[in-house]
């Protein structure tokens, strides 16, 4: 295709160089990494200390269930940096937001703890309209707003239900962490988690 590899240098030492990954993440105790990567026409595959840990299939996608494409690296930067996330929780399993066989889904170290048609920086847009578009209704994830607590395993994300495009609403491990439905997700900054993971802003 043209471009040049990403490389992967954990202390300026490369550990791997692909088509494309996500940001490398650190384990709480240093001695850990993990990314996500994708190569020309393979699986995605989650990365751990240079390694591969796991694969996931891409979804079978049909008219009554769609799934959002990715967006598939066209410049020197990044594209999977701002659609995936990687995270080591404070138990040291790994948390992570693929694109598998049920959509985009949040997974814990090979459970998933929800599944979504439409990643919110995937979707494609009718005339750059958000509002519009075969993803509009659907069910989505705000990938920039999965966040992790400091000293639990328990992270929180804004999702959307299928059906309505206004009805976000904030999940903590793949459940509604409160009755609050909003007309939109707030999307300048991710929600705020107590170190305990038992509290929500």
């Amino acid at each position: 295709n043209g471009l040049t590899p990403m490389l992967v240098l954990v202390d300026g030492v490369e550990v791997g160089r692909y088509l494309d990954t996500s940001q490398p993440v650190f384990s709480r105790d240093q001695r850990h990494t993990a990314w996500l990567a994708e190569d020309s026409g393979g699986p995605l595959t989650l990365i751990r200390d240079g390694a591969v840990a796991r694969t996931f299939p891409a979804p079978v996608t049909t008219i009554d269930r769609p799934v959002s494409e990715p967006i598939r690296r066209s410049t020197l930067g990044s594209d999977m940096a701002v659609q995936y996330q990687v995270h080591f929780l404070s138990d040291g399993r790994l948390l992570a937001l693929v694109r598998d066989a049920a959509g985009w889904t949040v997974d814990r170290d090979g459970a998933a703890l929800a599944s979504y048609a439409s990643n919110t920086a995937s979707r494609r847009t009718v005339d750059g309209a958000p509002g519009l578009g075969p993803f509009a209704a659907a069910s989505a994830i705000h990938p920039e707003s999965l966040i992790i607590a400091d000293a639990a395993p328990v992270a929180v994300w804004w999702e959307r239900q299928s059906g309505t495009a206004a009805q976000w609403r904030i999940s903590r491990d793949g459940a509604a962490a409160d009755g609050v439905v909003c007309l939109s997700a707030w999307t300048a900054q991710p929600p705020a988690i107590s170190s305990d993971g038992n509290h929500i802003g």
